[in-house]
């Protein structure tokens, strides 16, 4: 099962006649944590999410400046109105990296997996999740996240604007390692798919000669 048509990031144990918009707009609370926030993720979420009357806690990392500083200006945004709450963790030698969605409501449950807040971990990517509506295990998470959220900065104009000046002279960084990273793959690719030529060209080889006259007629004399 999956949380969003054609995906093939999956999530176990889903219930079958289950919609995320509906829960998140029916909820009394929404707590997000996300190693690292796309606005390709965000949108999916959003619409649903703002139109809940729920309270929400919303979490991201600033681990290796993967979020996107306009996630954080959409969040911000929101935190004007009552019962929104944002926040960025950025402890320092700690690489923040969870994916947990807790939602509280006429019912509750939880969906903990590998999928960050992108329409890659939500969507597109190969992931996997699991969905829990296990009291113990929900208030549990409730309580992990509650520690999680005090313990991180509010978002504010002024961490926003550091944030996103930080960000910005990582891109082109980041954009050299994306390159260098595709180079790799694709001669790591070449090179699978010739090993792969190679032996299917062994394999034919071989039954050709199992299947010719000379062998047949060197096996018969044996």
């Amino acid at each position: 099962m999956s949380l969003f048509p054609d995906s093939t990031a999956v999530v176990m144990n889903l219930p079958q006649s289950f919609r995320l918009a509906d829960e998140l707009r029916s909820a009394r609370t929404i707590r997000l944590a996300t190693a690292f926030a796309h606005m390709t993720g965000w949108q999916m979420l959003s619409d649903s999410i703002c139109r809940s009357q729920a309270t929400k806690y919303l979490l991201a990392g600033s681990s290796f400046f993967l979020t996107q500083p306009e996630v954080l200006s959409c969040w911000l945004k929101l935190c004007k109105q009552d019962e929104v709450y944002a926040a960025l963790y950025s402890r320092k030698g700690r690489t923040f990296h969870p994916k947990v969605l807790i939602v509280e409501g006429e019912s509750s449950f939880a969906i903990v997996g590998s999928g960050n807040l992108s329409r890659g971990g939500l969507k597109d990517n190969i992931e996997c999740g699991l969905y829990t509506d296990d009291e113990f295990i929900v208030s549990g998470l409730r309580r992990w996240f509650d520690d999680l959220f005090a313990d991180s900065p509010s978002l504010t104009e002024a961490t926003v604007l550091d944030y996103k000046k930080k960000w910005k002279k990582l891109r082109v960084t980041t954009a050299k390692l994306r390159e260098a990273q595709e180079a790799i793959e694709k001669e790591f690719n070449d090179k699978r798919e010739a090993t792969l030529k190679q032996c299917n060209d062994a394999v034919g080889a071989a039954k050709a000669y199992l299947s010719s006259e000379k062998y047949i007629k060197s096996y018969s004399a044996r």
